[in-house]
């Protein structure tokens, strides 16, 4: 007998009050992230009395453009948003292995082929709850979400890891550049407070020329400036960023990029080899500096460049590059540095390889996913440990000719 979603788990619309969360457990469209990406903290509470409710074991999927395929698994209690659905599967069907079935993009093709609206897209309730999904035993639907739920453990041990590894390397940079930590001779008074008294002051109109290379080339990837530095739009926006016939500015490899928010400033070094991004956005290419140091640098004394924001007619904010211009950097000697690079380069190193182990475990659950759900891998006679089931996914994952780096163990 054929199964749909209705038959097999409630959408849930029981309220809390919102004075009984916080921004820790409060979901909202906002922050939750695209690609099955799971959440972040919200950045605030709604300025109203209650929320939807949702408790551990419940699904909470994003309704409006659902081409963002924002989901995630409640591990926690807490409130979230009208605009996110929440799911709560039978007991007779198990949750975790309901949210696999919805994370497959076939679930979200299928919400995106109904939904209602096309600037803003928003699923539609009824064609999801009857949404097909596998009819398995309680115990084969349990082997499969612990087959993939290990994946995911991996993913997520990787991403704590390189998340610990951004840290150490600010409070590296902080402890060589902000604090002095490894400097212990005369100062000099500076605009920043007092600072080594060989390091030189140099002005970012010294450092920085405004590039304006154009293209209409559509196979040069996009990206977007966030909070976050330089992404793929891809990854954030559905829409394309330009028609054919329009230009977008050119990006290199260490280019610095503002982007325009409505608030504040948000900026961004170029790390990948070349790129477009809007021609509303100011570019420069980074001379005589690190642009790694230039990064840092701006992070950690971000207050300082607050006056460069200027507004504009055009998405509410724009970079004065009069005042940026004008900005002043201090560069210790080419000797501290190196000391510096020599103990960051490694620590990049880590983070690299632990992306590059993320992209292939990502790759080989989502190869899988489909596969596992239609039935055409059967693991309902396997009985192993986690370790050896994740073993065993990989030799699947080889015996349907998706390449796959040897960096995943």
């Amino acid at each position: 007998m054929s199964l749909v979603l209705n038959d097999v788990a409630k959408f849930i619309s029981s309220k809390i009050e919102v004075s009984e969360i916080n921004v820790s457990n409060y979901i909202s469209t906002e922050n939750m992230l695209p690609n099955k990406g799971g959440i972040t903290t919200a950045s605030s509470l709604p300025d109203t009395k209650s929320v939807r409710e949702y408790i551990p074991k419940d699904i909470l999927i994003n309704n409006i453009r659902p081409y963002f395929k924002k989901i995630w698994y409640s591990d926690m209690e807490g409130g979230c948003s009208n605009d996110i659905y929440v799911l709560r599967s039978n007991e007779n069907y198990d949750s975790k292995f309901l949210y696999y079935v919805l994370s497959s993009d076939d679930f979200f093709s299928y919400v995106m082929a109904n939904a209602k609206g096309t600037k803003m897209p928003r699923g539609d309730k009824k064609a999801i709850q009857n949404y097909k999904v596998p009819n398995f035993s309680i115990d084969k639907q349990k082997k499969i979400s612990s087959f993939l739920g290990e994946i995911d453990r991996k993913i997520e041990i990787n991403k704590k890891l390189n998340k610990n590894l951004q840290k150490q390397i600010n409070i590296l940079f902080k402890s060589f550049f902000i604090n002095f930590e490894f400097y212990d001779g005369k100062y000099q008074e500076t605009l920043f407070g007092e600072i080594p008294i060989e390091w030189n002051i140099i002005l970012f109109k010294d450092i920085l020329n405004e590039r304006n290379e154009k293209s209409t080339n559509q196979d040069i990837p996009m990206y977007s400036v966030t909070l976050d530095g330089i992404q793929p739009r891809a990854d954030i926006y559905k829409k394309k960023i330009t028609a054919k016939t329009t230009k977008f500015k050119i990006i290199h490899k260490y280019d610095l990029i503002f982007g325009m928010p409505n608030s504040g400033y948000q900026y961004g070094i170029m790390y990948d080899e070349i790129g477009g991004v809007s021609s509303a956005y100011p570019v420069f290419e980074i001379n005589g500096i690190q642009p790694r140091y230039v990064d840092l640098f701006i992070k950690n004394i971000s207050n300082y460049f607050n006056d460069i924001v200027k507004s504009g007619s055009r998405m509410g904010q724009g970079i004065d590059k009069k005042v940026l211009l004008s900005k002043e950097i201090y560069v210790p000697p080419n000797e501290h540095l190196d000391k510096y690079y020599s103990i960051e380069s490694k620590l990049l190193d880590l983070i690299n390889h632990n992306l590059t182990e993320i992209n292939n475990l990502t790759k080989l659950r989502d190869t899988l996913l489909p596969k596992l759900m239609s039935g055409e891998i059967d693991v309902s006679k396997i009985n192993c440990d986690l370790e050896l089931k994740y073993n065993y996914m990989k030799y699947l994952f080889n015996q349907i000719h998706t390449p796959m780096s040897k960096s995943v163990v």
